[in-house]
Order: structure tokens, then sequence, then C-alpha cells
């Protein structure tokens, strides 16, 4: 495995790493000088005591009655190139934002688009919590980009990734008809790829993919199939696990394998969703099924995920307009139901915030929703983009959201409309209506907005300080190859 460069990004990591704790430090410094806390925050060690090292910490508490301020924005860029998918019918695709995640350690954004491309987004280093520290709506642009050679399927970031060790920055991508990659999040490279194979000996690229809670594994969804790669080998060998005896059997769980999770409370229990409309819960021990939750109407299943402790269940499925949540700790009970606008083919996902109190998601005319799952009530409705928000992320450790847009727009052309800077602002869709008569179609036609774009928000806060507060002893995070 070649050595990760470590200039520049290596040091502008460091300098965001340090940038994001400023405001935690500063609320640190009010709490009790008697604690003694060092300037990196934590308190001296006992001198009872010199194993049990103390350290101070703080929890957010949000203010979603204040407004959400957006920070950074990419703007239209993705939208500038329009390319004919149909010439004769005038028929176009563009390119938008599938999917994003936050990096483990919260110092960069990924995303997936259109285009086979993913693109890597930093943190800015002078994020200023309060209104009047930082400027608002500064362009964005990626310090990476790598391209794949087709349709991306999903991808999952290292667990225990942190720029502080770049040889554990590395993320994972499935793509179609091609073998699983394992990317250098620093330098481009690839790092390893992993060669899934069908029942005709092809590869076959899954649908899904994620990796489990420590980093060793690779769990890949196919056709009624799990595949269980060492991520310390790669090749093609593997575990293969049916998730059904055969095409036929009426026993397990059937269908195409489209989501993975696993139950944060290391009990080896993991999720998995498929668009046959059904989701299974397995034990990560010996891989059998241990319960099947089966959807009434059958859509297919296109996120599954865990509470922060383990005892509750949330997903989504295609074209609905809802996200739920099931209770494990009695037999699967429904336990809440949360509203969103998902009349789309467009994926539209959903997260849950570090402290598991709060979920977000976007839906399909441009809105972020936020509830509170103590509550059920929804504590926040703004409108964030001009076309479907396909993610809507809380930042694993700090007051920061990110959201993407866009969706597929292959439909019959009368116009592309630019804004001032040549860039895509809009479609009139000539299919909708009539312009055989004169009427000019930047009028009366029917106006498709796009925006395929990634912003990322201030979310109103306040600290609230925890003291004396164990550390866990958590062990250092392993290189991954």
């Amino acid at each position: 495995m070649p050595e990760p460069n470590k200039l520049n990004r290596g040091s502008m990591a460091s300098e965001t790493a340090e940038a994001m704790q400023m405001d935690l430090h500063r609320h640190e410094e009010m709490l009790d000088a008697q604690a003694g806390p060092t300037a990196d925050g934590e308190a001296s060690p006992s001198n009872d005591n010199q194993q049990q090292h103390q350290q101070w910490s703080a929890r957010i508490e949000y203010h979603f009655e204040q407004d959400i301020v957006r920070l950074r924005s990419t703007g239209r860029t993705l939208c500038d190139k329009v390319a004919a998918a149909s010439l004769d019918k005038g028929g176009v695709t563009l390119n938008f934002c599938k999917a994003l995640q936050w990096s483990p350690d919260g110092t960069c954004v990924l995303t997936s688009t259109n285009d086979n491309k993913f693109r890597l987004f930093e943190n800015p280093t002078n994020v200023g919590w309060d209104a009047a520290e930082s400027p608002t709506d500064v362009p964005l642009a990626p310090v990476l980009t790598i391209p794949e050679p087709e349709a991306v399927y999903d991808f999952a970031w290292y667990p225990q990734m942190t720029s502080a060790d770049p040889s554990t920055c590395c993320f994972l991508s499935t793509v179609r008809d091609h073998p699983i990659r394992l990317w250098d999040a620093y330098t481009g490279q690839m790092r390893a790829s992993y060669t899934a194979f069908d029942h005709m000996d092809q590869v076959q690229a899954p649908n899904s993919l994620t990796f489990n809670l420590d980093g060793t594994k690779m769990y890949c969804g196919s056709n009624n199939l799990i595949q269980i790669f060492d991520i310390h080998r790669p090749g093609n060998e593997c575990l293969r696990r049916p998730t059904t005896p055969n095409r036929k059997s009426k026993e397990g769980q059937k269908g195409l394998i489209s989501s993975i999770a696993f139950n944060p409370d290391f009990s080896g229990m993991y999720a998995v969703g498929s668009y046959f409309g059904s989701i299974g819960l397995y034990d990560e021990r010996n891989d059998e099924l241990l319960h099947q939750i089966i959807l009434e109407k059958g859509r297919g299943v296109t996120q599954v995920e865990f509470s922060r402790d383990g005892t509750q269940l949330f997903y989504t499925s295609r074209k609905t307009n809802s996200i739920i949540c099931r209770d494990l700790r009695n037999s699967g009970d429904v336990l809440a139901t949360f509203a969103r606008s998902g009349n789309t083919n467009q994926r539209i996902g959903f997260s849950l915030d570090p402290s598991g109190r709060y979920l977000s998601t976007g839906d399909d005319t441009g809105r972020i929703l936020i509830y509170d799952l103590q509550t059920k009530a929804l504590l926040k409705e703004f409108q964030a983009h001009d076309d479907t928000v396909s993610s809507a992320s809380f930042h694993p450790s700090l007051p920061l959201f990110a959201s993407c847009s866009g969706q597929r727009q292959d439909i019959l052309l009368e116009r592309v409309v630019y804004d001032a800077n040549g860039r895509v602002e809009y479609i009139v869709c000539a299919d909708i209506f009539d312009t055989e008569d004169g009427h000019d179609p930047g009028v009366n036609g029917a106006r498709t907005p796009v925006d395929s774009s990634l912003a990322m928000w201030r979310l109103p806060h306040e600290w609230i300080s925890i003291t004396d507060v164990p550390e866990t002893g958590a062990s250092e995070a392993q290189d991954p190859t």
C-alpha cells in the first residue's frame, strides 16, 4: 500500500480539526477552575489514581426556533454541463448529487454524483459559531475528485477514519460491472479491490455495502445474497451467505439487498433491507436470520438505521411519504411515523444526530425537516434547496449540517434558461405545454428548477458542559489494509 501524501491536505485537516474545537474549548474554560483543565481541554490526572484519567466534555443543545444559517454552498456548479440524452427528441440529462456522507471524524464530506464521480469537500477552518463570527454562503469547491467508470451504487467510509492518521483515510465504493474498490481519501488512488462473482462466475457489483463496527469486514448486498469480505485480504475470497435457499423458496429474505446497517450496541445484530419490501435482522456471529419484517405495501426499502442505543430501528422505502420507527424490544412494534414528501424515484435519506435525539430528512420539494425523537414533534422545517433533497445529515460531533440536492431530469426539452453566470437555472418542459401556437415557453411553459448542489449549515445551539466524564480508553484506529 503506498504511503499517503501528507502534504497540503494533511496540514489542512489538522487546522480544520483545531478550528472546530475552539468553540468547545471556550465553553470549557468556564468550568470550575479547581479542576485545572489543560490547554487541550483535558483535566489533570488525579494524584490518588494516576490510571483514572478524567476529561471535561460538553453536549450540544440545539435551538431550532432560531434560523439555520447556510455557511458554504457549491451553488449551481454541478449543473453547468447539460448532456444530450436524446438529440432527436431534445432530451437532456442533468448532473446531480445522489448522496453525501460525513467522514467519521467530521473533517470532510464525500459526495456521489450522477456523472459517476466522487467529490471530497473539506470543512472550512474559519467557521465561527456565532452569526457575526464567520461569513455565510461562501463558495464551496471540492479538494479531490475521483472518477468512476460506471454508475455508483453505494459507498462507505472506513469507520475508524481519522485525519490524524492518513492510513485510515479511505472509503469503499461499488460500481456497476466492476470490482469493489478501496480508495485513498488523501491521494485519490486505489488501495485495493475486492471482486464479487454471481452464480455464473461473472463480476457482480453489489448494490449496497458497509463495514462492520470495527472495520475488519465488509458486508455486500446483492440479489438474495450477502457476501462478506475480510478487508485485509483483497481479491475474490469471501463468505457467501444466501438470504433465501433458492429463488422459488418462500423461506428467508428475498430480493435485491438495498441497505445494510449494524447495531451500534456491539451486540452483533445487523439489519438488511431489500427491494422486495422486507427487513431482516441478522446475527453477525453466524449470519443467521433472527427476525424478518415484511412491509405491508411491499415497497422497496432504501435505508435502514439503528437508534444510538440500539433499541429502535428506522427505515424508509422508495416513493413513500414517511420514515418508520420500530421498537426492537417488543417484536418490532411501530413506535412512530415521521412524515415527509417523498414521491420520487430519487433516494431520500435521513440521519440521526450524535446524541440520537433528533432525526433529519429532506423531501421532494427541497425542504429539510428535523424531528424530536423524544416528543415525535416536528421542530424545524425550512426551504434549503429548489429541488429534491437526497441527503440531510448531521455532523458527527459538532453543530454543523450538510445537505445535497438534485434528481434525474429526463424530459423533452424546449429551452434551457441560464443565469447571469452562464449556469443552468431552470429548464422549460415542452411536453407539458404546447408551443406551436406561438406562446413563449419561457413565460407560459412549465418551468423545472434545477438545483444540484451541496450546502453546509450552522445549527443554532449552545454548549452544555458535562463534568467528570471518564475516558473510554478506546483502542487506536487500525490501518484497514
